[in-house]
């Protein structure tokens, strides 16, 4: 063996220990942590009625949150119409508490309580 390859041999040896130390001091490499998704379901804003023969009650959570004052005709199937008030305080309630309960306007001798409850999730 001459001198020439003694000395190439030898650089050579010394570029891959030099490379295997710096592999073997450097941090490990760890994955990112997953990010987990935000739930696709948002609370739910359901409801009962009282005696219900036909009457529908919807409202939606964004209008909770978001302060909506409204009147909602309950009507649905039934073959006459009642109104329930979503007042500023009736929102309040129900985003500090799960239920809230209110009667509907009378109509044909009769009114309805309407229970409004926010899931939580």
């Amino acid at each position: 063996m001459n001198r020439r390859t003694l000395f190439g041999n030898a650089l050579k040896t010394t570029i891959a220990l030099s490379s295997l130390s710096i592999f073997a001091n450097a941090a490990p490499v760890v994955p990112p942590m997953p990010v987990c998704p935000a739930p696709a379901d948002k609370p739910q804003i359901k409801s009962e009625i009282s005696s219900n023969h036909g009457h529908e009650f919807t409202i939606s959570y964004e209008d909770v949150i978001r302060g909506k004052v409204q009147t909602v005709n309950i009507q649905g199937k039934s073959g006459h119409a009642h109104a329930v008030e979503i007042t500023a305080e009736v929102l309040e309630v129900l985003r500090t508490k799960v239920i809230v309960e209110i009667e509907s306007t009378n109509a044909g001798g009769h009114t309805h309580i309407v229970r409004i409850k926010r899931d939580l999730v």
